[in-house]
């Protein structure tokens, strides 16, 4: 048989026990509270890139696009010296019907 003051600290016990494993889950509601708070916000920055990513391949692409209309200074030396060439054939062969 159980005493009175075996029973007083097996009552004790258990309510230190039970005491502990309410703070330990009340940490771990926060813990978990804490975690999907986190979760949320890494969302809402993923979502934020994504469309960041989205509008900058949009950008390269326009820019992709418009490099193919315009001429570096390279491109335009060599156009000239083409135009040139041209105006020169065209002038011997006006020259040559006027003869």
């Amino acid at each position: 048989m159980v005493s009175g003051n075996d029973k007083d600290d097996i009552v004790s016990r258990l309510q230190r026990n039970v005491s502990e494993l309410l703070a330990k889950y009340r940490e771990a509601a926060a813990a978990r509270d804490e975690a999907e708070s986190l979760l949320a916000s890494l969302r809402n920055e993923q979502k934020a890139l994504k469309t960041q990513l989205e509008e900058m391949k949009a950008r390269y692409d326009m820019l992709i696009t418009s490099q193919g209309f315009v001429m570096t200074e390279g491109d335009v030396k060599s156009a000239r010296l083409r135009v040139n060439k041209l105006v020169r054939e065209i002038d011997k062969c006006i020259s040559l019907l006027n003869e």
